[in-house]
């Protein structure tokens, strides 16, 4: 619904927060992708729809990355929103670790402490949180770049 939103012809007058939140749905669809090549590549992360598991981890972070490329943001996003990004991931794993620990039911393997302890889980999780923070810098530069290209009056 957001990439339909953000279509618009009109994206000269849409709010910040719009870009706010596409770059937040490429940040998690690009660790997404990554993670799953990564880890889950050949695991089963109990998908009732088969081509979902597909369209999820594989198509979408293919998808988003150049849509942030070709509809640059209106504006120039800050470290702030960066962080902004990061901090959904953070509250995610939190209650997921804890929701796990009553139910027993983990989203994936490796968040899993059956899967080698809490340590493996703290290591794991602190890999990803790496990654998401680098990938989080790398959109807010290209989206930054893409901005201030277009604001000068280069061709994007």
């Amino acid at each position: 619904m957001l990439l339909l939103v953000c279509a618009a012809p009109s994206r000269a007058n849409h709010p910040l927060r719009l870009d706010v939140l596409r770059g937040a749905a490429v940040v998690y669809m690009a660790v997404t992708g990554i993670v799953f090549t990564l880890l889950l590549s050949g695991t089963d992360v109990d998908t009732a729809i088969p081509w979902v598991n597909t369209v999820v981890h594989e198509l979408m972070p293919l998808v988003l990355l150049p849509d942030w490329l070709l509809g640059a943001p209106v504006e120039r996003l800050s470290v702030h929103h960066g962080l902004l990004w990061l901090s959904f991931p953070l509250a995610w794993i939190v209650y997921t670790l804890i929701r796990g620990s009553i139910s027993g039911l983990y989203p994936y393997p490796f968040l899993n402490p059956v899967n080698g302890g809490y340590a493996s889980v703290a290591a794991y999780s602190f890999a990803v949180l790496v990654l998401m923070a680098l990938v989080c810098a790398a959109v807010l530069w290209l989206g930054n770049t893409r901005n201030a290209a277009r604001t000068v009056g280069q061709p994007i």
